[in-house]
């Protein structure tokens, strides 16, 4: 199992280095949207639902760190 999170870190970076935003700071709402290709009424339900990556709450404002997001739509990562 631990072979399988090595991977994901190792994919994570890839990608962050890809997009080059090591470092950049935390996303939005519409950031996150747009790096899923989905609404951002979609990613707000997924919060209210209890599902989506992890978030950071800053008074009213949602943030997402990159990482977070990255890891998450790699872990359901389907290979048939």
């Amino acid at each position: 199992m631990s072979h399988i999170a090595a991977d994901v870190n190792e994919w994570v970076k890839q990608e962050l280095a890809r997009l080059g935003i090591v470092g950049k700071g935390l996303w939005t709402e519409k950031t996150y949207a747009s790096y899923r290709g989905c609404s951002v009424s979609t990613c707000q339900k997924e919060r209210h639902f209890g599902r989506g990556p992890n978030y950071v709450k800053i008074g009213r404002l949602v943030r997402y760190l990159p990482e977070d997001v990255i890891r998450y739509c790699l872990e359901r990562r389907i290979t048939p």
